[in-house]
Order: structure tokens, then sequence, then C-alpha cells
């Protein structure tokens, strides 16, 4: 009976998490650029270079998110349902890893952590989104689960074996993200050099080992085949995003508060109440110089304030901030929360149920919702106005004077490419097959750069008051 309503529990959490996932367009610009490169890797068969476009490469993130993403699509098909299962089977399997940690931390309800988990409202929505934070989540839980397990797991003998586990999922981490994927490693060797906290010792030089051979040898590659990356990485991506404002990522001081504080409030719904609750109590419980924890609850409690609050500040502190920057934190808060639960007089009755099972239907809902609300992120109308253009045959869409929609490129399975005032002259100069996308301000101009080199454009549709269609007029028989 047991293993019954295992595999009915399990088929649930399927149904909860892939349930409408392809209902809602992509939208731009985060979707549409990572669906984007992942189509050029299909394209063009290059898994090493990530592009927007055969002249554009994207060098911001290493790829395994769009490997993912790149593969889910050569298997399911060019939909938003293939393009978003990376991050609802990241968001899937970090569930499920809650569980097993909620077996460590939890001694009588293990599954209220990953009741907790999935219920939250932002790791709920983001497994909606295509984004490289899923998959980050889903590696860093993977890494503090083995740590964990080392720790406090039945067979201290597999220790060595849980560390060896946990350094192969930080360089995959490192792998999706670069170094936000090594902050809970902060919390890890805070906690284990804690006066009386029992870790076992970490392995350095095996697990750094073990972690660059996962994590490093793209990095190589490509930096030997460009060697102008490195200044690129750790300049532009590292320090540009940490010290600097440069990629205009609410680098103002107080956005920290007006973003965070908000994610970590609404973030948690519905159960707000009891991370807050024990995150202020661990916190209270401290002491300085640290001193050892008096019993193993103790113990396991500061290790999960470590595992919240080290990365967290360096979130504070850094010059770039987005909301789904905090997603991996939730899965310590969700452990958090489940142990107030349990240690309190919380008494599940029948309404409290029908409640968390409302809520999730809601959660479920909302990707419904979501897929009706009109927005001008939504690239889907815009594809289906393209695609009904009677038209001869074109090879790429060129977008001027106005940002790209990416997502074009998976629904159409056509080139998406950026054209600005300095690039326009080179453009016009290629002999391809070009569908123009330009706004009607910017039309008349358009067609007089084009007349300076013998190009007769005619218009062949438009969108809304947003975009002009423009074509070179066949010539004449």
């Amino acid at each position: 009976m047991r293993g019954k309503l295992r595999f009915l529990i399990i088929l649930g959490l399927l149904g909860y998490c892939f349930a409408f996932q392809g209902a809602r367009g992509l939208w731009e610009p985060d979707e549409g650029r990572y669906t984007a490169v992942a189509m050029e890797m299909l394209r063009d068969g290059n898994w090493l270079q990530p592009s927007l476009h055969p002249e554009q490469p994207h060098w911001t993130k290493p790829p395994l998110t769009y490997w993912a993403i790149a593969a889910s699509i050569a298997g399911l098909g060019r939909n938003e349902f293939a393009a978003r299962f990376p991050s609802t089977l990241a968001f899937f399997l970090t569930t499920l890893l809650v569980y097993l940690l909620g077996r460590l931390f939890l001694a009588k309800r293990p599954w209220l952590a990953p009741l907790v988990y999935a219920s939250f409202l932002l790791p709920a929505v983001a497994s909606n989104i295509i984004t490289t934070d899923g998959l980050l989540t889903l590696w860093e839980t993977a890494a503090l689960c083995a740590f964990a397990y080392a720790t406090w797991g039945e067979k201290r003998s597999a220790a060595s074996t849980w560390l060896v586990l946990m350094w192969a999922a930080f360089g995959g981490a490192f792998f999706t993200k670069g170094p936000p994927g090594l902050l809970p490693l902060a919390a890890i060797v805070a906690y284990r050099y804690w006066p009386g906290s029992g870790a076992p010792p970490l392995r350095w030089r095996t697990g750094l080992l073990v972690m660059l051979a996962v994590a490093l040898p793209w990095f190589v590659v490509v930096v030997a085949k460009h060697p102008a990356l490195i200044d690129y990485f750790l300049v532009h991506e590292v320090y540009g995003r940490v010290v600097t404002g440069e990629h205009s990522r609410n680098s103002q001081w107080y956005k920290a508060f007006v973003i965070y504080l908000p994610v970590l409030l609404l973030g948690t719904l519905p159960w707000t109440f009891w991370p807050v609750r024990a995150v202020s109590r661990a916190v209270r419980a401290l002491r300085w110089p640290p001193k050892a924890p008096q019993d193993r609850s103790q113990d396991q409690e500061l290790f999960l304030l470590l595992w919240v609050l080290l990365p967290l500040v360096v979130f504070m502190v850094s010059s770039s901030r987005l909301p789904l920057y905090l997603l991996p934190l939730f899965v310590p808060l969700a452990l958090l929360a489940a142990r107030g639960l349990e240690a309190s007089s919380f008494v599940w009755t029948r309404w409290r149920v029908a409640g968390v099972v409302l809520w999730c239907l809601l959660l479920v809902a909302l990707r419904l919702i979501a897929a009706r609300v009109p927005t001008t992120k939504n690239a889907a109308p815009l594809a289906r106005a393209i695609a009904a253009l009677h038209v001869t045959p074109f090879s790429e869409v060129a977008f001027y004077g106005t940002d790209p929609v990416h997502s074009i490129n998976l629904y159409l399975d056509k080139e998406v490419e950026d054209v600005s005032a300095a690039t326009l002259d080179d453009e016009l100069l290629e002999d391809e097959v070009t569908l123009w996308v330009v706004p009607p301000p910017i039309v008349p101009s358009f067609l007089q750069e084009a007349v300076r080199y013998g190009k007769d454009f005619q218009t062949v549709g438009s969108f809304g008051d947003r975009y002009v269609f423009l074509r070179e007029r066949p010539p004449a028989r």
C-alpha cells in the first residue's frame, strides 16, 4: 500500500509541475533569448558557441541551459512546452531532493518540506519561466543535499562518496551560471568550521579536481579559441555584475530592499509566517563568539540559517539584482518553515488541507491565466501575424529600429537578426531573402537608406501600430 501511495504522490506531483506549461506564449526578452540560442545550436550544430544569430555570439551564460532547451526541442518539437521542459523538470527534481532533505531535517513528517517548497509562490511561478535559475537551484540543492547526508546520514562510511557528489554538483552549478553557483559553498565552509559542528572534512583537493573536471572543460575550449573571452568573463560578467552597475540590473543600493524583501515575503506565500518566524528565531539564538550547538536540531538549524543568510548577503551587496536570483534560497526556507510547522501545534484540519489544495490548484491555474493576459511581451501573436503573410519564403527576420523579438526563431524556425543604424548598410548589401520588421516612425528613413543601395522595398503587412513588415520588391517579369 505504501508503494502504491508513493507512486500516486509522484504521479500527482508530475501533473502539478507539468500541467499547462505550454499554454503561455514565449515572453520577451528573456524567454526569447534562451530559446533563440538553443535553436541556433540545433540549426548550425555548433554546441560550443552560444549565438543569437550566426553573426552574434552570446557568451553571457555557460551553455548547459541552452543545451537542455535544445535537447528538449529536438525531442519534443518546436513548442512552448518543450522550451519550458528543462525548467519544469528542474522544479520537479528539486522537490524530490527537498523530500530527501526532509528525511534528515524533519523527524516525523518529511513530506512537509516538499509540500511547502512546491507550494511556495516563487518556485511554482519560476517553473513556468525559461531561465537558468531553475537548473541552478537543482544543482545547488543536490550539492547541499549531498553535504547534509555526508554530515547527518546514517552511514557515515558513505560520507566520502556524498562529498564527491557534492563537488560534482557544484561543478554543474558553475557550468549553469558561473560563480554565483558556488555561493552556497560559503555556507558549507562556514558551517564546517563552526565550533562543534561535527561536519566531515570537505576533501578540498579531490573535491576541487572533481568540480573543475565538470565545470571547466567548456571554458578552456572556448577561451583557447577566443582568448578575449577571459577579459569578458572576468571583467564584464563577474566584476561588472557584482561591483558596477553597467548591466543596469537595479544597481542602486536601496533596490536590494525594494526587490528582495517583497520577493521573500510574497514568494513564500502561503507559508510566509513560518520561514520568517524560523529565521528570526535562529538569528536570535546565534551568539558571538560562535559556540557549539547544543543538539542535532540546533546544529541543523544553524546550517539552514547559514544556507539562507550568506548567499542573501552577497545578493544584497551585489550591483546586479533580479527577483529570480533568490530562487535557490527557497529550499532552505522551505525546510525551516517545515521544521517550524512540525514543532508547533499546527493541526491539519480539513479546512487547512482544503486550503492548501485550493492554493495549489490556483498556482496551476495561474499558468492559464498568464496565457490570457494581454501583454506586448508575448511573442506568439507577432509570430502568427508573420506566418500569415502571403509572401515568398524568406530566410531570416531582421528587426531595425526596435528590440528584436528572438522568440520568432522558435515559432517560425527562422534566424532573427538585430540590425542597428551602424550595421544597416552592411545588411542591405547582403544577398539574403529577409523580412524586415520596422516601427512605423522609422519606415521613411529605412526606405530612404535602402534607395541608396538600389533596393526597392514594399510593405507586405503590419502588426497593429507597433510594426510594419517590409520585403524587397521582386523584379518585374
